[in-house]
């Protein structure tokens, strides 16, 4: 075995090591991405993300004219809204959900829905809908154009297929 070789393959099993994969045989480095495209597939915006990624959707509802903040956490390719806060009633916010009432006035609900995608309207000037991935805040009228956006969690993951060879 050539010392050129060998090294390599040193550097590659103290890579392995160093990121906490000891383990023989393939693997994979997981990767996620939030993708928001129109509903005619072009892509807005592709942001990496983990499991547990917090997602903020903020709007102003368009009747009751107040805010709205919906959150979101990524888990696995999944988004799973996990919380509602709004301060007062209107069409399309949580009526018949275990809604709380805080301290300061606003109503919280924890509706812990599973969601393979969803689908924004983002065309109301009224509503101004603010997506936060990441600490980046994108104003998604600005990127669709008022074009419906559908979001969703795309699986990234690379299969990586480590070999070690016997000889000297």
């Amino acid at each position: 075995m050539s010392t050129a070789f060998r090294a390599g393959v040193t550097v590659v099993v103290v890579l392995i090591v160093s990121i906490g994969a000891v383990t023989a045989g393939p693997f994979a480095i997981a990767s996620q991405e939030i993708v928001v495209e129109t509903t005619d597939g072009e892509q807005l915006i592709v942001e990496p993300v983990f499991d547990d990624t917090e997602i903020e959707l903020r709007y102003t509802h368009s009747v009751e004219r107040s805010l709205v903040v919906e959150r979101y956490v990524v888990n696995e390719s999944e988004l799973v809204n996990t919380e509602i806060v709004f301060s007062s009633y209107g069409a399309g916010l949580p009526a018949q959900a275990d809604v709380t009432q805080t301290d300061d006035g606003q109503f919280r609900a924890e509706p812990n829905v599973h969601l393979k995608e969803l689908y924004i309207q983002p065309g109301s000037s009224i509503a101004d809908h603010e997506l936060e991935i990441n600490g980046n805040t994108y104003e998604l009228s600005a990127h669709s154009e008022t074009k419906t956006v559908r979001i969703y969690v795309v699986d990234r993951t690379v299969p990586i297929a480590v070999t070690m060879m016997d000889g000297a």
